[in-house]
């Protein structure tokens, strides 16, 4: 077995231990506190004893520490103990978890070593003097304590009071270990007092002793500094002022069962208290018993407070307080003896009358505290496989903790240590701890590491994950107190899988299939596999293997088995499709994997449009070609691809020049509908669409090519003779004889419609009748005189010419020319342009005739022009001067088929006007385009562009801005009357939207200067075949009357088939002249409206009288 060896080593400031284990042990340092975290405490180092038969090496051994608050190991160097907090062994109670404190201050813990070794950690933190004496009191003046305290003027020589006690939370040497009075003055050594010293249970008390005669009426108050100094030399200062107080007659005195009356040696009057309390007496409880004293005087000199003596420990302050009217003692703050509390308390309580001065009595008051079964064993879990601590508190809690153990490890295999220990002492320390009853699992007990028990828990048969996952048991641990106190954990043994079983794949081949131009990230199949182990070795990660000669992987894989295109697929550079493996997983270790094969077949979509072979195709055919039906003649073929399959693939031609006299076969052949005409048409363009043949047509896709033909000539055109005939109008042509020789008397011209050879022509002389007379140019056509005429030849002289293609079967045409030979001058020598002949010449008497007639011609012609110009600006201002209507411009087509409409006149009655029933003035148009609806737009008139307007004295103007002006030569007569008629307002109906807007009529913009108004009187409504839409006195009458400039009347709506007779009757007035307009709109609008400027849609055009 093992032996435990304590070792106690203390750590320098230059060097630290290393602690080297042969057997089981305590493991002890000394530290420091205030070490920087990361500091290290110390080493540990296991070296192999000889009698240890265990075979595995120690290096690489790892440490685990159980409880990591303050320290653990370094993670570089696994067996150095680091700081791992701020250690204030001055303030942090839990660092200071042992008894001692706070004299020591001992921190303890369990190490675990990676080969199964368990350690004793105790670590001891020495306390530095890092604090200055202080008195903790609020009295301050310039940082300076301010203490106080009272004697009486009489008492006797050697009379001792306890000063206040300086703070300082180092222990030892480090903290206060003297009191001194600090001299400042020469009259500081006339004051009659001491500081001395007595030590005590709970610390040293510092009192001031008087050893001189005290005179109040001398000296009322004494002022000192005195100093607190601690081992380090540290010291902190403090004012006191002794108050000289008169004599009191009676002081307190303190009465109780176990009151021992004593002197003490100073001749203080002081008792002696004991009282004993159990640890666990809840904060704010009051002692069972307490000191209580009395007062023989009256009044407030019999009245008595009761507090600490100013010489009481802070510990004992900090624990516990004292009501100052009853002197009653209540606990402060938890008393735990178990987690290094005090379990003896020793202090001093003062009670103090209100005399003048007050007298006290002072008792000794001991507190014993008492251990009491508060605990229940604690237990704590360290796994075999994990470095996870698992604690199960106190206080009868149920904890539970997961463990794990291989399914394939052996017999006796170790699961967990676990450690048990109980904070209370004695009896109620002790504990006995028990496993339930389960076959597969054993506790055996190992040792004892101080108050901690280790117990280690091990496998007892080997397991079989399948058939048992876990096992569970309870660990009971109960002490040994009355009443017991019980802590129970569920230890829950998980069998951990083995990675033995690797994955499967539910089909050993995949295939797939997916349209091409898919989305990214598309769904493109699911692979499955599984795995009959566990866990992580349950858990499968899938990847793709690719081929090398397949390009860029197109596909990713989830983790389930998702396969997702991260790219389109395109049919047309991978026909053949996706062969690829997949590659299944497992997270075990060491991992098993399975593969599976995957096909992934691309679905052709029409997204390849046809091509053709050529941009442009160049074809020729032969003119005249027969048309046949059964066997049309083939010019060419052409051709398109498309890069899809099956119907997607399948090309349609068609023309889309459909005038042109060519067709095409669904094979790209094209051939002739119709004998070709070259000289009508020597080549053509046409467009050949390629279309493809999907299943819907919707998705259909094409193509366009430019075919060019060139029409091929074939001599079948005659030449056609431009001269003659001549000029002149006839085939004749006058000639001098007396010319010269080699004078050109005229030029052939000829022309035939063929081109190249078969549209060359020759000429020549068909007989020689002119008996060597002339020589015809056979290119040129130039026909020149070889000899002189003699006076004999004059006359007429036939010549028969021939005009000759150079086809390869020429064609002819023939025409005859005279030639008048006379005795006239010859001509003057000039150039010969091939255009003219001899009639055609100025100075040959014909000629001139010919030019003089001219002239006389076109004179003539200017002058009737002119003449009926005049005629028509006359009957112009004749018209419109005696009031008839006139109208400009064109009349709209769609107003083409108006019946007419009526002007009345004051006078001259009834004038019908025929087409075109309206037309829109200049003026007019200008009022359109400026009314642009804020809304809407404005257009030229459709259906009413049309304005009436007179323009002589007696009637108004209309500006540019479309505005009807007062006009300053108008003279109108009384009644004055304007009426028309709109008529075919189905027309306007047929070409709205769905029938849905509304068509409307308007009179607005009313002008008056004087006090008479005109009356706009609306009539029936009419059916187009003249019946009145509505009977009797129902029609409708709209009529306006008042006086102002610019008003809105209201409008009518109309129906599709209405017809609307308008009137405007201006009454005369002297003075005054007044005016109207009639305006008709069809508006876009869906809600009728009177009013021109919210008026939403298009302005049809005017009326105006």
């Amino acid at each position: 077995m093992f032996s435990c060896l304590l070792l106690l080593l203390i750590v320098g400031i230059t060097e630290l231990p290393e602690w080297t284990l042969t057997t089981p042990a305590i493991v002890t340092f000394v530290i420091d506190e205030n070490l920087p975290v990361g500091s290290e405490v110390g080493k540990i180092s296991l070296d192999v004893s000889p009698t240890d038969q265990r075979d595995e090496p120690t290096t690489g051994t790892t440490f685990t520490l159980q409880d990591t608050s303050y320290f653990d190991f370094d993670p570089h160097q696994p067996n150095s103990l680091v700081v791992k907090s701020p250690l204030d062994r001055d303030t942090d109670r839990k660092l200071c978890s042992e008894g001692g404190w706070p004299e020591v201050c001992s921190w303890s813990g369990v190490i675990f070593s990676s080969d199964g070794r368990l350690l004793s950690l105790r670590i001891v933190v020495r306390d530095v003097n890092d604090n200055t004496p202080s008195w903790l009191t609020s009295q301050q003046h310039d940082g300076l304590a301010q203490l106080q305290i009272s004697v009486t003027e009489n008492c006797p020589l050697g009379t001792a009071i306890d000063l206040p006690l300086a703070s300082d939370p180092d222990v030892g040497s480090n903290s206060v270990v003297n009191y001194e009075r600090v001299i400042q003055e020469a009259v500081d050594h006339r004051a009659p007092f001491d500081i001395i010293s007595t030590r005590e249970p709970n610390g040293v008390r510092y009192k001031l002793v008087v050893r001189g005669k005290l005179d109040r009426e001398t000296t009322p108050l004494y002022r000192l500094m005195i100093a607190a100094v601690d081992g380090g030399g540290n010291r902190g200062l403090a004012q006191l002022t002794i108050l000289i107080a008169d004599e009191n007659d009676n002081r307190p005195v303190f009465t109780h069962t176990k009151m021992e009356e004593s002197q003490s040696d100073l001749g203080e009057q002081q008792t002696e208290f004991t009282i004993t309390i159990d640890e666990d007496l809840p904060v704010g409880s009051r002692l069972p018993r307490y000191p209580v004293a009395t007062d023989a005087d009256e009044g407030d000199f019999g009245r008595i407070t009761y507090s600490f003596a100013i010489s009481v420990a802070e510990v004992v302050k900090r624990d516990f307080r004292i009501d100052e009217v009853t002197g009653a003692i209540f606990v402060r703050a938890p008393l735990d003896y178990d987690t290094g509390g005090l379990t003896h308390y020793q202090f001093v309580i003062v009670a103090q009358d209100h005399g003048i001065p007050p007298l006290t009595a002072s008792s000794k008051v001991i507190i014993e505290v008492q251990d009491r079964n508060d605990n229940a064993p604690i237990i704590t879990v360290t796994p075999t496989t994990t470095a996870t601590m698992t604690s199960s508190k106190s206080n009868e809690k149920h904890e539970k903790t997961s463990l794990h153990l291989l399914e394939n490890a052996p017999s006796g295999s170790l699961i967990a240590t676990i450690t048990v220990h109980d904070p209370d002492s004695g009896e109620n320390g002790k504990f006995m701890c028990q496993l339930g009853k389960v076959d597969s699992l054993r506790l055996e007990f190992l040792k004892n590491l101080g108050k901690l028990s280790v117990y280690q828990l091990y496998s007892s048969l080997p397991l079989d994950r399948e058939s048992n996952p876990e096992i569970r048991v309870t660990l009971r641990c109960r002490d040994h107190g009355v009443p017991g106190r019980v802590s129970t954990e569920l230890l829950m043994v998980n069998i951990s899988d083995v990675n033995d079983n690797a994955p499967m794949f539910v089909n050993h081949r995949y295939s797939f299939q997916t349209s091409e131009g898919n989305d990214q990230d598309e769904l493109i199949g699911l692979v499955t596999a599984v795995d009959s182990d566990s866990g992580v070795n349950a858990e499968l990660s899938y990847s793709i293997i690719w081929p090398n000669n397949q390009g860029l992987n197109p596909f990713i894989i989830n983790a389930r088995g998702e396969i997702r295109a991260r790219m389109t697929l395109d049919r047309e550079s991978r026909p053949e499709g996706f062969q690829f493996t997949v590659l299944a997983k497992d997270h075990g270790v060491p991992s098993l994997s399975a593969l599976a094969k995957v096909e992934v077949a691309l679905i052709d979509v029409n997204d390849c449009s046809p091509t053709f072979t050529q941009g442009v195709y160049h074809f020729t055919v032969e003119e005249e070609i027969p048309f046949n039906l059964s066997n049309a003649y083939v010019i060419g073929q052409v051709k398109a691809t498309d890069c899809d399959i099956g119907n997607n693939a399948q090309i349609l031609y068609q023309l889309e020049t459909t005038d042109a006299p060519f067709q095409i076969s669904s094979d790209g052949y094209l051939s002739t509908t119709r004998p070709i005409d070259r000289e009508q048409s020597s080549s053509f363009v046409i467009t050949i669409q390629a279309i493809d043949s999907p299943q819907t047509t919707e998705r259909r896709l094409s193509s366009f090519a430019e075919v060019q033909i060139t029409v091929v000539d074939i001599n079948d055109n005659d030449p056609i003779f431009l001269r003659p005939p001549f000029e002149n109008g006839t085939h004749q042509v006058t000639l001098s004889i007396y010319e010269d020789i080699n004078c050109k008397v005229v030029k052939i011209e000829a022309i035939d419609k063929d081109i190249e050879r078969n549209g060359e022509i020759r000429f020549r002389l068909a007989n020689d009748v002119s008996r060597g007379m002339f020589a015809l140019n056979p290119e040129s056509g130039e026909l020149t005189l070889k000899r002189r005429l003699t006076v004999e030849e004059v006359g007429i002289i036939p010549l028969r010419i021939l005009a000759i293609d150079n086809g390869l079967k020429p064609r002819t045409a023939t025409t005859t020319i005279e030639i008048l030979a006379a005795d006239v001058p010859a001509t003057k020598p000039t150039s010969f342009s091939g255009n003219l002949d001899y009639s055609e010449q100025p100075n040959t008497f014909l000629g001139n005739l010919r030019v003089n007639a001219n002239k006389f011609i076109i004179v003539c012609i200017v002058v009737i022009t002119l003449i009926i110009c005049l005629i028509l600006a006359a009957v112009i201002c004749v018209v419109s001067r005696k009031g008839c209507a006139a109208w400009t411009g064109a009349p709209t087509t769609s107003m083409r088929n108006q019946k007419q409409i009526h002007l009345v006149s004051h006078s001259n009655g009834t004038l019908p006007l025929t087409e075109p029933p309206f037309s829109t003035s200049p003026d007019m148009e200008a009022f359109i385009t400026k009314e642009t609806p804020s809304i809407g737009y404005s257009e030229p008139s459709k259906y009413f562009s049309n304005a009436y307007q007179f323009h002589d004295q007696w009637d108004t103007a209309i500006s540019q801005d479309g505005r009807i002006r007062d006009n300053p030569l108008a003279n109108p007569n009384a009644s004055e009357f304007y009426a028309g008629t709109i008529s075919d307002t189905s027309n306007m109906f047929q070409s709205m939207d769905n029938g849905s807007y509304i068509p409307s009529v308007t009179a607005y913009s009313v002008l008056s200067h004087g006090n008479a108004a005109p009356t706009f009187t609306y009539g029936s409504p009419y059916l187009n075949n003249g019946s009145q839409k509505y009977p009797g006195d129902q029609k409708p009458t709209l009529a306006y009357s008042g006086s102002g400039l610019e008003q809105t009347m209201e409008s009518y709506t109309f129906s599709p088939l209405d017809r609307m007779d308008w009137g405007l009757q201006q009454p005369g007035s002297v003075g005054s002249t007044n005016f109207g307009m009639l305006s008709t709109y069809l508006p876009y609008v869906r809600q009728q409206t009177s009013d021109r400027q919210l008026l939403n849609g298009r302005h049809y055009g005017n009326l105006s009288s």
